[in-house]
């Protein structure tokens, strides 16, 4: 289970009759500054997908309001490995064969 906090994306593991004792594990590199994904990250969501991790969130642009939010992706490592370590974690780009409006 991921959620979105303060500009990062924090993984946190939870049994998922135990939401509440969510633990907040790993925060997630903030994007660099003026990019079209540093403001505004929410929504975040991981998923294990044809053996590797991968996180899909919305961001927006700075000083572009709400109407600049897409949808990013960062890969993970193989899902075999813990998903919460900053290790193995890129910057793969926006999501493809989107509409490019919010």
């Amino acid at each position: 289970m991921v959620s979105a906090a303060q500009g990062r994306a924090p993984c946190g593991r939870c049994h998922l009759l135990q939401l509440r004792a969510l633990r907040l594990l790993t925060a997630f590199r903030r994007p660099p500054p003026d990019t079209p994904y540093s403001e505004g990250l929410w929504a975040p969501e991981l998923h294990d997908l044809g053996g590797r991790w991968y996180v899909y969130f919305a961001a927006g642009q700075p000083g572009k309001g709400n109407p600049s939010h897409r949808m990013w992706v960062l890969g993970g490592p193989p899902s075999s490995s813990d998903p919460t370590s900053p290790e193995g974690w890129e910057f793969l780009g926006g999501v493809r064969g989107m509409p490019d409006n919010w």
